[in-house]
Protein backbone atom coordinates (compact mmCIF):
# COMPACT_ATOMS: atom_id res chain seq x y z
CA UNK A 1 0.00 0.00 0.00
CA UNK A 2 2.97 2.41 1.03
CA UNK A 3 4.37 1.79 -2.66
CA UNK A 4 1.57 2.81 -4.44
CA UNK A 5 0.82 5.71 -2.50
CA UNK A 6 4.72 6.73 -2.94
CA UNK A 7 3.66 5.62 -6.86
CA UNK A 8 0.48 7.85 -7.26
CA UNK A 9 2.49 11.08 -5.08
CA UNK A 10 5.34 10.84 -7.47
CA UNK A 11 2.68 10.53 -10.39
CA UNK A 12 1.35 13.83 -9.54
CA UNK A 13 4.52 15.63 -8.86
CA UNK A 14 5.54 14.81 -12.00
CA UNK A 15 2.55 15.82 -14.04
CA UNK A 16 2.42 19.11 -11.81
CA UNK A 17 5.97 19.84 -12.91
CA UNK A 18 5.82 18.78 -16.73
CA UNK A 19 2.66 20.83 -16.56
CA UNK A 20 4.13 23.92 -14.94
CA UNK A 21 7.56 24.05 -17.19
CA UNK A 22 5.14 25.15 -20.00
CA UNK A 23 5.88 28.38 -21.69
CA UNK A 24 4.60 31.12 -20.03
CA UNK A 25 1.79 33.22 -21.68
CA UNK A 26 2.59 36.61 -22.54
CA UNK A 27 1.70 39.60 -20.63
CA UNK A 28 1.78 43.10 -22.23
CA UNK A 29 3.48 46.01 -19.73
CA UNK A 30 4.24 49.73 -20.26
CA UNK A 31 7.32 51.31 -18.96
CA UNK A 32 6.40 55.09 -18.47
CA UNK A 33 9.31 57.26 -19.75
CA UNK A 34 9.14 60.95 -20.44
CA UNK A 35 9.08 63.43 -23.22
CA UNK A 36 10.17 62.10 -26.47
CA UNK A 37 13.40 64.66 -26.94
CA UNK A 38 14.67 63.93 -23.01
CA UNK A 39 16.85 60.90 -21.40
CA UNK A 40 14.60 59.05 -19.92
CA UNK A 41 12.29 58.19 -23.49
CA UNK A 42 15.23 56.52 -25.26
CA UNK A 43 16.50 54.92 -21.76
CA UNK A 44 13.07 53.16 -21.38
CA UNK A 45 13.59 52.02 -25.29
CA UNK A 46 16.58 50.22 -24.68
CA UNK A 47 15.42 48.37 -20.91
CA UNK A 48 12.47 47.40 -22.92
CA UNK A 49 14.01 45.78 -25.74
CA UNK A 50 16.57 44.29 -23.16
CA UNK A 51 13.82 42.98 -21.48
CA UNK A 52 11.68 41.76 -24.06
CA UNK A 53 14.64 40.02 -25.65
CA UNK A 54 15.81 38.03 -22.65
CA UNK A 55 13.01 37.24 -20.50
CA UNK A 56 10.26 34.78 -22.00
CA UNK A 57 6.46 35.55 -21.98
CA UNK A 58 7.77 39.86 -21.68
CA UNK A 59 6.50 42.03 -23.70
CA UNK A 60 6.98 45.93 -22.89
CA UNK A 61 6.34 48.87 -24.30
CA UNK A 62 8.08 52.42 -23.52
CA UNK A 63 5.68 55.18 -23.74
CA UNK A 64 6.41 58.51 -23.52
CA UNK A 65 4.71 60.25 -20.90
CA UNK A 66 5.17 63.71 -19.17
CA UNK A 67 7.64 62.16 -16.94
CA UNK A 68 8.01 61.55 -13.01
CA UNK A 69 5.17 63.14 -11.63
CA UNK A 70 3.29 62.21 -14.53
CA UNK A 71 4.84 58.26 -13.93
CA UNK A 72 4.36 58.28 -10.83
CA UNK A 73 0.35 59.02 -10.65
CA UNK A 74 0.53 56.30 -13.70
CA UNK A 75 1.91 53.64 -11.41
CA UNK A 76 -0.63 54.47 -8.43
CA UNK A 77 -3.65 54.05 -10.93
CA UNK A 78 -2.27 50.60 -12.54
CA UNK A 79 -2.10 52.47 -16.11
CA UNK A 80 1.59 51.74 -15.91
CA UNK A 81 3.75 48.74 -14.32
CA UNK A 82 7.25 50.71 -14.60
CA UNK A 83 8.23 54.39 -14.38
CA UNK A 84 11.41 56.16 -14.59
CA UNK A 85 11.46 58.75 -12.52
CA UNK A 86 13.70 61.44 -10.59
CA UNK A 87 14.23 59.96 -6.84
CA UNK A 88 13.80 63.38 -5.34
CA UNK A 89 9.88 63.19 -7.08
CA UNK A 90 9.29 60.23 -5.92
CA UNK A 91 9.81 61.02 -2.19
CA UNK A 92 7.66 63.43 -2.58
CA UNK A 93 5.03 60.95 -4.02
CA UNK A 94 5.68 58.53 -1.27
CA UNK A 95 5.77 61.29 1.39
CA UNK A 96 2.78 63.15 -0.28
CA UNK A 97 4.32 66.62 -0.13
CA UNK A 98 5.71 69.16 -2.64
CA UNK A 99 3.32 68.66 -6.19
CA UNK A 100 1.68 65.53 -4.34
CA UNK A 101 -1.00 66.33 -1.80
CA UNK A 102 -1.47 62.87 -0.90
CA UNK A 103 0.69 59.71 -0.38
CA UNK A 104 0.63 57.68 -3.32
CA UNK A 105 -0.17 54.20 -3.20
CA UNK A 106 1.06 51.13 -4.71
CA UNK A 107 4.04 52.48 -5.94
CA UNK A 108 7.97 51.26 -4.95
CA UNK A 109 11.61 51.34 -5.89
CA UNK A 110 13.24 48.48 -7.93
CA UNK A 111 16.68 49.79 -8.77
CA UNK A 112 18.47 52.94 -10.13
CA UNK A 113 19.34 53.36 -13.06
CA UNK A 114 22.31 56.45 -13.01
CA UNK A 115 23.50 58.87 -10.79
CA UNK A 116 21.47 62.64 -11.61
CA UNK A 117 24.59 64.80 -10.32
CA UNK A 118 23.27 68.61 -9.65
CA UNK A 119 25.18 71.76 -8.28
CA UNK A 120 23.09 74.11 -6.53
CA UNK A 121 24.23 77.72 -6.74
CA UNK A 122 23.07 80.56 -4.48
CA UNK A 123 23.68 84.12 -4.59
CA UNK A 124 25.84 85.88 -1.47
CA UNK A 125 22.94 87.50 -0.25
CA UNK A 126 21.22 83.97 0.30
CA UNK A 127 23.28 83.43 3.87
Amino acid sequence: MKKVSLFLAAGILTITALTSCTKPSNKNFILATGGTSGTYYPFGGAIASIWNENINGMNVTAQATGASAENLRLISKGDAEFAIVQNDVMDYAYNGSDMFTTKLENISTIGTLYPEVVQIAASKTAT
